[in-house]
Formats: C-alpha cells, structure tokens, sequence
C-alpha cells in the first residue's frame, strides 16, 4: 500500500523536528545515504571527455584569427 501526501517544505520540517530521536537518528542515516555527491565526483566523466577531446592546431587557430579579423572588416563601415 501506497500513500502520497502533499505538504509543505515548511510542514515537513516541523514534522521532522517533532521526530523522536532514535528515528531522527534513522532518518538521518538514511539521508545521508542520499546525499548529492561534489560537483567534482559528478562532473569527472565530462571533463575526461573534454580533455580527451580534440583540439586546434596553431595554424587552425591562426586561420579563425583571420577569419576573425575578415569579419569584423566587413561589419564595420
């Protein structure tokens, strides 16, 4: 059996605090359990890819100064 409530963060919270402390206790491990991991753990695998991931060459990069620089002739008057 299931039951959804909807309450507030605020009703929650007084809930919460109202807890005897050995299921404070219990909730407490339990929320630890689910604890959001650092930003460093979660993005590990994006910044592998990002530094394994192809990069220009200096005359890649001396080519899109050009085309940089052709561009911003024609933009100005």
């Amino acid at each position: 059996m299931e039951l959804n409530v909807k309450i507030g963060f605020n009703e929650l919270l007084a809930a919460i605090k109202g807890l005897p402390d050995s299921q404070l206790a219990i909730l407490k491990k339990e929320l630890d359990k689910k604890t959001i991991k650092p930003a460093t753990t979660r993005n590990k695998p994006l910044k592998e890819l990002l530094l394994k991931g192809p990069i220009f060459e200096k005359d890649q990069l001396m080519a899109i100064a050009e085309i940089r620089k052709s561009i911003n002739q024609w933009r100005t008057p």
